[in-house]
């Protein structure tokens, strides 16, 4: 039997893990704007996360809401150079650049989503 405090606990925890959850999909989605508007400006995608917050395309890199940090994991690309043998002193392929972001964060969410998904 479930008592009236361990109701509240439980209530209370459901909210906390959506507001938790809320947080974690604007930050990403804000991140993620900010990733596409300075891949079309510049031409090519950040290199690192703090590129975007140089170049004012976002004010700070916001906290994960599940681990405190700006501990976000990136996803990045390897630009392919594919030579031809044809012409000489092709310039090297660009660095990598971030393409996504995603929660570094263990677990998952009320729903059992893993915060890496997010």
């Amino acid at each position: 039997m479930v008592t009236a405090a361990a109701l509240v606990v439980i209530v209370g925890c459901g909210r906390s893990q959506q507001a938790i959850s809320a947080t974690m999909k604007q930050d990403l989605a804000e991140m993620r704007k900010a990733i596409r508007a300075y891949r079309q400006d510049k031409g090519s995608a950040p290199r690192v996360l703090q590129d975007l917050v140089a170049t004012h395309y976002l004010h700070g890199l916001p906290k994960d809401p599940v681990t405190g940090a700006a501990d976000w994991r990136v996803v990045t690309e390897e630009p392919v150079h594919v030579d031809d043998f044809t012409t000489r002193g092709a310039p090297p392929p660009s660095a990598a650049g971030i393409v996504d972001v995603h929660s570094s964060a263990p677990g998952a969410d009320a729903n059992g989503k893993p915060w890496s998904e997010y």
